[in-house]
Parts: C-alpha cells; sequence; structure tokens
C-alpha cells in the first residue's frame, strides 16, 4: 500500500513539470510577444532586456494612458535598471525629478499630466534568474 501511494505520487509529480520550449524560434517568439504586450500595455514606459510583469500588477487602461501598479523582475541587476530606466525614460519625454541610490533605489519621472514612481531592489532569490525588483507606481500629476 505504501509502495504503491509513493509511486503514484512520483508520477503525479514527474506530470506537474513543464518542458522547457523545444525551440529557439518558439522563445522568440515568446520574447516578440512580450515586447508587442508591453508596449500595448505600457505606451511609452520601456522596460530593461529580461523583464516580466508579474501577476500581482494592477493596470488600469493602456498605452499612453494607463494608471496603476506593475510588477516586475528583471534578470538585470538593479543598478543595470537604475540606469536603464534613468537613460531611457527622457528619451520618451519622460522628465527626471527626483533620484535616490541605496538598497532600495527610487526614480520619479513627470510627462504632461501623468507620474511615474520607479522603485528598484535586490532580488536575488527571485525566479527564473531574477536580479532585479522593481515597482512602477503611475498616476496623474497631482496639481498645484
Amino acid at each position: 500500500m505504501k509502495k504503491t501511494f509513493i509511486f503514484g505520487l512520483f508520477f503525479l509529480l514527474v506530470g506537474c513539470t513543464s518542458n522547457p520550449p523545444s525551440s529557439f524560434n518558439e522563445e522568440q517568439n515568446t520574447a516578440n510577444e512580450n515586447e508587442q504586450t508591453q508596449s500595448r500595455l505600457l505606451g511609452d514606459m520601456p522596460l530593461p532586456p529580461g523583464s516580466v510583469i508579474k501577476k500581482d500588477s494592477l493596470i488600469l487602461g493602456s498605452g499612453t494612458a494607463w494608471t496603476g501598479r506593475l510588477s516586475i523582475g528583471s534578470t538585470s541587476t538593479p543598478m543595470q535598471s537604475y540606469v536603464f530606466f534613468r537613460d531611457e525614460f527622457p528619451k520618451q519625454s519622460w522628465t527626471l525629478v527626483s533620484s535616490i541610490t541605496s538598497k532600495k533605489s527610487v526614480l520619479v519621472f513627470l510627462k504632461n499630466d501623468r507620474s511615474v514612481t520607479i522603485e528598484i531592489e535586490d532580488a536575488s532569490f527571485g525566479l527564473k534568474g531574477e536580479k532585479a525588483a522593481i515597482l512602477l507606481t503611475v498616476a496623474p500629476k497631482p496639481s498645484k
């Protein structure tokens, strides 16, 4: 009875494992689909290469009008991610208004009637090689 239970449990666990993509083309298609989805959802907010949007994100709207919270895992280091946002967001006409580099780095950008706060920290225990945990919070710009 115990052997049958252990044997059945073994097959259940083996059956739950996922197989890696069978070809490079499938991986490339998935990467392209991710980029297209990110572009549709996020509009003018580029993400570091190798970024993955996590399920605990809350995106209201799409394109250049979305608001909410975007949780990202990145294969870039926290410093590489910081430099990416610092350099790439201004190319999309975002203005850097505040930044700090520390254990948890923060950048704040403004564009038209929106603001984005980007928080970056180490994710050394992240899944699938994630090195940085990034949180983007996007909201209408506070009125004066």
